[in-house]
């Protein structure tokens, strides 16, 4: 099996342009779950559902109660304990034997009925800060409150020289503009998640934010797509199961890189997991993190789903129905690269399909893949203060052996950029049963252009659609004009006189007009073509520029939804 196949057999390397296909797209699969059209479940972070941090607060039986609490700065601190990495993968191993503990629900009304509004209006102390006025380390650590964002309690520890410590909860950290609240607050609350705090700026560049969700900034400050520690069926019921990172440890060891250890417990109804993270940040640099995941099941998982990466797409130049908002495009990434195993590299716009779409792309040991935000100009957003041009690219490179599987992009339907609408994980093809334990490792990257360059090739920058016309009047036939523009990096005298010619191959329907050309004064190559197809079922397109039977570009995976456009549907 080579990288990048579809499923039930190969996507041809090179293929022409074709006439018909009777059979429907085998790349992916579509499901109708509703009649009309309804914004997406999936959450962002600053839109949790109740039922997607469902799960939390490991049994307190696990690690001993601290007593006899030292203060280090503002910060109270418990006794001592060991710790190390291999002791929390025992502890995870051992938790796995062992039904699941259901969190403690004491609190939950109150926690529920904290939205973001009142967030707003509570805040960690700076004085209360976890290494606060420390010279020696550049990182601070300010804890969260907890909400309906970050429903379920966490504990933090401190590891210094192989010891743990808790770091103790007091309500006294936090201030409070509603005093009513304040008043409510129990002494126990205890933390929602955390932040990790540039010492010389102030400014958070990471974000632990509930279940095991977490997000990092670009080099330009604004946060975007994000990450979970594992997704559970993500797409077998609404009621996905949210494994949860209940206890922290965090070691900030001297050194000369800027570099944070983050251990974290994970546990769900179905399975445990010890997590390492080293997390290296310097200022003007993508931030680069290190994982070292552990996993044991308790249950057998019909998907089991790692790295997962969610993010968010409304529209963009690809997909403009949404007229109800006044900018040109909105979303945290515009596109899905994929550097497969054999060495192709593969990007898939994203869309806003009518119904959820899953796609899944066969591999064996990928070299990366990740989200990616390429349009970078301001101009197609307009948008000052989320900052779409500038919101980081994830990035995922696997570190060890991950084998045969499929990274699965699921696209869920929306009519608001207030959801995470997009979904991308790897899915090992080895069954996921109760009592096997995994190692995945892997290095994510955030920021702008972090992806390492292999091979000059020419890349997708645009994606548009349109009606298509015939000797200037517009046809009637469900005719759909595409329109993909490629950079090609090493543009030059001699390399602009290359023919190069476009190779599309179609799931089904009818090409005509395939046209290569290149844009003068510019190093983008531009292809054109039409598109004819009957019915609602999606069509997959795949393109890419070649030289002589040689590559030229990367290739260009589309999923066109005929219902997506007004013009698109004909008997």
């Amino acid at each position: 099996m080579t990288g990048a196949n579809v499923e039930n057999g190969l996507i041809p390397k090179r293929t022409e342009a074709i006439e018909d296909q009777s059979k429907s797209s085998p790349i992916s699969v579509w499901i109708r779950e509703r009649k009309d059209r309804q914004a997406c479940s999936l959450p962002s972070l600053r839109q949790h559902s109740r039922q997607w941090l469902a799960w939390g607060l490991l049994a307190s039986a696990l690690i001993p109660g601290f007593s006899h609490a030292t203060v280090l700065g503002a910060a109270e601190l418990g006794k001592p304990e060991p710790f190390s990495f291999d002791l929390l993968i025992e502890r995870a191993e051992a938790l796995a034997k062992s039904p699941f503990t259901p969190p403690d629900h004491r609190y939950d009304e109150l926690v529920h009925a904290i939205d973001e509004g009142d967030l707003l209006g509570i805040q960690m102390r700076d004085n209360a800060r976890l290494w606060y006025g420390d010279e020696r380390r550049p990182f601070q650590i300010k804890g969260t409150h907890r909400s309906h964002y970050q429903a379920q309690r966490i504990r933090l520890f401190i590891v210094e020289e192989g010891e743990a410590r808790e770091w103790l909860y007091r309500k006294t950290l936090f201030s409070y503009k509603d005093p009513n609240l304040a008043r409510r607050a129990p002494p126990d609350l205890g933390f929602g998640g955390f932040q990790v705090v540039s010492a010389e700026t102030g400014e958070a560049w990471l974000s632990y934010s509930g279940a095991s969700f977490f997000s990092a900034i670009g080099i330009e400050g604004h946060y975007g797509a994000s990450a979970r520690g594992i997704v559970i069926d993500p797409i077998l019921s609404e009621d996905e199961e949210l494994p949860v990172f209940t206890h922290f440890w965090l070691e900030h060891p001297p050194s000369e890189l800027p570099q944070l250890h983050i251990y974290a417990l994970l546990e769900g109804p179905s399975l445990t997991g010890a997590y390492h993270f080293i997390w290296q940040h310097e200022q003007g640099k993508p931030i680069i993190a290190e994982v070292d995941a552990r996993l044991f099941l308790r249950e057998d998982i019909a998907t089991l789903g790692i790295s997962p990466i969610n993010s968010m797409y409304w529209f963009g130049e690809n997909d403009r129905r949404e007229a109800v908002d006044w900018r040109p495009e909105v979303h945290n990434s515009d596109g899905l690269l994929i550097r497969s195993g054999d060495g192709e590299q593969i990007w898939r716009p994203l869309t806003n399909p009518p119904y959820t779409n899953i796609s899944r792309f066969f591999d064996i040991n990928p070299i990366g893949f990740g989200l990616l935000q390429r349009d970078r100009d301001f101009s197609n957003y307009q948008d000052t203060e989320q900052g779409y041009h500038a919101k980081p690219d994830l990035w995922i490179e696997p570190l060890n052996d991950w084998g045969q599987g499929t990274l699965q992009l699921v696209e869920r339907p929306t009519d608001s950029d207030r959801y995470d609408n997009v979904l991308l994980y790897w899915n090992p093809r080895e069954s996921a049963v109760s009592g096997s334990q995994w190692r995945f490792a892997y290095r994510m990257h955030w920021g702008s252009e972090v992806v390492p360059k292999e091979r000059e090739l020419a890349r997708v920058v645009a994606t548009r659609l349109g009606r298509a016309d015939y000797a200037g009047e517009p046809r009637e036939d469900g005719t759909t004009r595409f329109v993909i523009d490629f950079e090609d990096p090493t543009s030059n005298e001699s390399r602009d006189t290359l023919e190069l010619e476009g190779v599309l191959h179609a799931s089904r329907g009818k090409i005509e007009d395939l046209s290569a050309s290149r844009i003068a004064g510019t190093p983008f190559r531009r292809i054109m073509f039409d598109l004819t197809v009957s019915g609602p079922e999606p069509v997959d397109l795949r393109l890419h520029l070649e030289d002589d039977g040689i590559p030229q570009s990367e290739t260009w995976f589309y999923q066109f939804h005929p219902q997506s456009v007004p013009w698109g549907i004909r008997p």
